[in-house]
Order: structure tokens, then sequence, then C-alpha cells
């Protein structure tokens, strides 16, 4: 069991590729169903029989079809079982696109503050491991840094800022952080009456 990362599914598919059929009949008659409300399992079951006819070595859980909206949920799936089930470690099931969108989509999300799951039911077709998946993999501090300068110097280049002045004058102002109280860069302000770092803060005239 040891090479299979203690997982018994291995050891399963060439016992059940003489008895496919039955096992699925099995499955159909018997029809599972859940005692809770979440019925992702009930849903992978009739999509597995839906394709009970196709001899593929693995099934697409999303259409080819952008406007089709059956997504097959996998994330009840657990970890150890992932990579035998989807062909993945990780539960991040729809493949990334490397579309603009799922960039602009992770940006709302964090933006907004949001979070994956509470974006994934407010957008359609989107699933919740996939805006993780771009936020863990792919957003840096280095990058938000450059994606922040970017757009301050393509901001300057309108002429609404222009109007509000040249830009060789700034005003500075500080805001309390709440940081651990055991920590170098925390201490007790009188004038915010409590523990935590100051950061200041530069904005220029224009």
């Amino acid at each position: 069991m040891g090479y299979a990362g203690n997982n018994y599914l291995p050891f399963l598919l060439p016992l059940f590729h003489n008895y496919r059929k039955l096992c699925l009949d099995v499955i159909e008659f018997l029809h599972p169903t859940s005692t809770t409300i979440d019925t992702t399992l009930e849903q992978a079951i009739a999509f597995v029989l839906r394709h009970r006819q196709t001899w593929a070595e693995r099934l697409p859980v999303t259409g080819s079809d952008p406007n089709q909206e059956e997504t097959l949920d996998l994330s009840w799936v657990p970890l150890c079982w992932r990579k035998a089930v989807t062909g993945r470690h990780r539960r991040d099931v729809p493949i990334l696109s490397g579309d603009r969108k799922d960039y602009v989509t992770t940006t709302f999300c964090y933006g907004c503050y949001l979070g994956p799951t509470q974006t994934s039911r407010s957008i359609k077709d989107l699933d919740r491991f996939q805006v993780a998946y771009v936020n863990q993999r792919h957003i840096t501090e280095q990058k938000l840094l450059d994606a922040n300068i970017s757009v301050i110097n393509h901001y300057n280049r309108f002429m609404l800022p222009k109007l509000w002045g040249s830009g060789q004058h700034a005003s500075a102002d500080g805001m309390k952080w709440d940081v651990y109280e055991q920590n170098l860069l925390s201490e007790y302000h009188i004038c915010y009456g409590g523990w935590g770092g100051i950061g200041y803060y530069h904005v220029s005239d224009s």
C-alpha cells in the first residue's frame, strides 16, 4: 500500500474492469441517496451513470461548451484520493486557462473581501478552488506592489491629476496598525490609546 499512497483504488481497477457493467447496474438499481442536504456525491454518481457508455481513462468534469451549466463538484473527494480520481494532487479540478478573466475574478474576490467560497456562489461556472489556486500560486507581495506602481504611473498620465497640483508637494499622515505586543515594531501609542505599529503615508498633491 506504500507505493499507492495508502490508497486502495489502484488495486480495484483491474478487478472492476470485468465487472464494470454489473457494478454500474447495482448502483443504478440501489440509487444511493444522501441523508443530508449535501448531494454532491449523488451528483457524482449520476454523472458516472450518464457516461456509462463512454470508454475513456478519465472523464472531463466540465463540458467543452463554455455555456454548459454542468460542472461536477469534487470538493468532497479527500486529498489522498485526489490524484487517483482527478489526476491531480490538489483540489484544483478546473484547469487554469490562463485567461485574464481568472485574474480579474481573483482580484475582485480578495479585493472585496468576499473569499473564494462566496465568490463561487455569486459567479456562474466558477470553482472556489480555482480562485484559491490563482491567489496562492500567482499572487505575491512583490507582484501586488508592482501592480500598484503600474496603476499609479498610468493614472498620472491623465490630465485630471495635473489639475490638482504639480506633484512637487506632498503631505504625510500616520495610521496605527494592530500588531502583536511581543513584536519589535510594536509600541504603546498614547495618541491612539493602544499597542501597534505606525505606518506613515506620503500623499502627493497630484
